[in-house]
């Protein structure tokens, strides 16, 4: 009975994530399909970038009265800005709730999505960074719009850079090829991506990703 009764949450939940459009609720929803389905606390933490914590509060929230309460709102749970919809990163989420993470390979929806946007410089190298990492790929994906904001022409590039001081440390660095001839102006412009919304982004990357210009 409890094995039909966890299938039925499944299910409920599959079809809920299927429909939904919120990136926030998507999330939660998301994070309590991978438990019910036998992931770690840690698994779903490190795929989805959230804490422990909230995966654990948000299946309490839905043990306790349904799938309702996923929808609550409420700002620690906010990870996009829900005023500047995130197409590519809701695309992304719900591919997370069929991803077996167990294996150690990126599904290709999410290179080829990766694609649109970044030129990989040593694919091999990026694709085994983000294995390691697949909390960064909704990142990436909303750096984008962030970028074409105020690099329109620009062509951007994925690489996995060493840091010199710590050897053992890699990084993805996300590169901006600007054609903005004036040095100057083109620190400024990379500047205003900062203030508008790297800096409160950042942390999310744990220090695995930086952007710069080429």
């Amino acid at each position: 009975m409890e094995s039909q009764a966890k299938e039925k949450q499944i299910q409920e939940l599959d079809d809920w994530i299927n429909n939904c459009s919120d990136d926030r609720q998507l999330k939660r929803a998301v994070a309590v399909k991978l438990y019910l389905q036998g992931r770690t606390y840690r698994s779903i933490a490190e795929a989805l970038n959230v804490s422990p914590r909230s995966i654990s509060n948000w299946k309490k929230r839905y043990e306790s009265k349904g799938i309702s309460e996923l929808k609550f709102s409420g700002q620690g749970a906010a990870s996009y800005s829900p005023s500047q919809p995130r197409q590519e990163v809701i695309e992304w989420l719900k591919s997370q709730a069929h991803w077996d993470l167990s294996k150690i390979e990126l599904a290709s929806a999410d290179i080829e999505t990766l694609q649109k946007f970044y030129t990989f410089k040593e694919p091999a190298e990026i694709i085994k960074f983000l294995q390691k990492n697949p909390f960064l790929i909704p990142l990436i994906l909303e750096a984008h719009p962030h970028i074409r904001k105020h690099f329109p022409e620009s062509r951007l590039y994925l690489q996995v850079r060493i840091d010199p001081e710590i050897p053992s440390w890699k990084m993805l660095r996300l590169s901006i090829d600007t054609n903005i001839s004036d040095p100057e102006i083109a620190i400024d412009t990379l500047e205003k991506i900062d203030d508008e919304w790297w800096l409160d982004a950042q942390p999310r990357s744990q220090n695995k990703m930086f952007l710069n210009l080429n």
